[in-house]
């Protein structure tokens, strides 16, 4: 089986596996493209397309980015958490779920 994708991307040092990174940094000017290379992800083929100098952005640049992360992370931890502390109380009555299913059934059969 032949699997081939493409794809444009930039991406900074010590972002990749070390033996594509290796293959790509062999690789000097827009258009010379790689031998095969293996990597636990597949066979790659790589042509460089083009080196962008390497940049830092300001805190304000990213800050928004940040904070939106941030926020996510906390309300994924604050989701589990409270998962975690309804289950200690939870019980399950076999009778109730069962009839409950049953019900959902007939209603949706009556649809």
């Amino acid at each position: 089986m032949l699997h081939a994708a493409a794809t444009w991307a930039f991406f900074g040092e010590g972002r990749m596996v070390k033996p594509f990174e290796d293959a790509l940094k062999a690789l000097s000017k827009p258009g010379e493209i790689s031998e095969p290379i293996e990597t636990q992800f597949g066979f790659h083929i790589i042509r460089l397309e083009e080196r962008q100098p390497k940049t830092t952005r300001t805190f304000e640049e990213v800050k928004p980015q940040l904070m939106a992360e941030s926020r996510g992370e906390l309300l994924s931890q604050k989701r589990v958490q409270k998962v975690q502390d309804i289950s200690k109380t939870m019980t399950f009555e076999k009778d109730a779920i069962e009839k409950l299913a049953k019900e959902g059934f007939e209603a949706m059969a009556a649809k």
